[in-house]
């Protein structure tokens, strides 16, 4: 099978445990995925099933070439590296094929850390792929982990470059040892009464220090049927009727609010007066609405205008826009 890949790309070098993508998407990317069942993933693509529209992961819309790194697919067996080789725009899918250099069960160590180069939100990151390892490319989950975040909030006092991070085992991690063999501290050793958590880092100098920055996202249950949403949250609807979820007012450029459904009665994202919501090339009217048409529909909002304009960079399903 072809690559359909430029003739410039730069494959892995796999004598190194670490290597980068230029973007990784945390949530799930809507795709059917040909062919389904490969023992060599080599060749299998990922297209677009969903609004047409160009591809945009973490803000950044890539260009052909690019290495992407999923970690989230609903089908775990979906995640992986993969490169972009289309897209897409208001009238063409795009498509993403398995990276060559890491499509087949040979290639994928346990352990192997992939740094991440751009990105709104996960520039800076790390993943490690741990296992269970697959068996079977397509079929079987591929499992990555993240190791760190990087903070982009501001600190007061700080220092100049300092980088927090905050891996998935609750330890916090001095920010001038964050590779392979870094000092990890306990937290309880660090400062009684206090943890590391959405707001608070131990800063490389010994000082626990506030994040004011825009790198906190929060998920929030909603029961009710209404909801007015706060930027940088998710709202997981679960009510047997519908879920009404008002974007808000006053959101700055940049700034996102995302709507996962769970309950039986769906939801529906209502813009306020003067606010738009685009979805791919359609648009909602003036103070509309987008809403699921099923149970698990979902949809991740950013807002490109400050407090008028919101654009979705993520959807799941065959949304209704009004």
């Amino acid at each position: 099978m072809t690559n359909n890949l430029p003739p410039n790309y730069q494959p892995i070098v796999f004598s190194e445990q670490i290597f980068s993508c230029r973007l990784a998407a945390n949530v799930n990317l809507s795709g059917n995925l040909s062919p389904a069942n490969n023992v060599n993933g080599l060749g299998t693509t990922l297209t677009n099933n969903t609004t047409l529209a160009a591809l945009s992961i973490d803000s950044v819309i890539p260009k052909i070439g690019d290495r992407i790194l999923l970690v989230a697919q609903t089908a775990a067996a979906q995640n992986g590296v993969w490169v972009v080789t289309v897209v897409g725009d208001s009238a063409t899918a795009w498509v993403l094929a398995r990276a060559p250099d890491w499509c087949n069960v040979e290639q994928m160590q346990a352990g192997q850390y992939v740094s991440i180069e751009d990105g709104a939100a996960l520039s800076g990151s790390i993943y490690v792929f741990i296992r269970t390892l697959p068996n079977i490319i397509n079929v079987d989950n591929i499992i990555f982990k993240s190791v760190s975040s990087a903070s982009g909030g501001t600190v007061n006092p700080g220092l100049t470059g300092q980088v927090a991070y905050y891996p998935a085992d609750g330890n916090v991690i001095d920010g001038t040892n964050s590779l392979p063999g870094q000092v990890q501290v306990s937290v309880d050793s660090l400062n009684s009464g206090v943890n590391a958590n959405g707001t608070h880092f131990w800063r490389g100098d010994g000082i626990w220090a506030v994040i004011t920055g825009s790198d906190i996202f929060i998920w929030n249950e909603v029961t009710t049927t209404s909801q007015a949403a706060v930027v940088d949250n998710g709202y997981v609807t679960n009510n047997a009727a519908l879920v009404t979820v008002t974007l808000p007012a006053v959101a700055a450029f940049g700034k996102i609010v995302a709507v996962q459904g769970k309950g039986a009665g769906g939801w529906s994202c209502v813009a306020n007066t003067g606010q738009t919501i685009h979805v791919g090339n359609a648009a909602s009217g003036v103070a509309g609405s987008v809403s699921s048409t099923d149970r698990y529909d979902a949809m991740e909002l950013i807002c490109i205008t400050a407090n008028t304009t919101w654009s979705a960079r993520s959807v799941i399903g065959n949304l209704t826009i009004a």
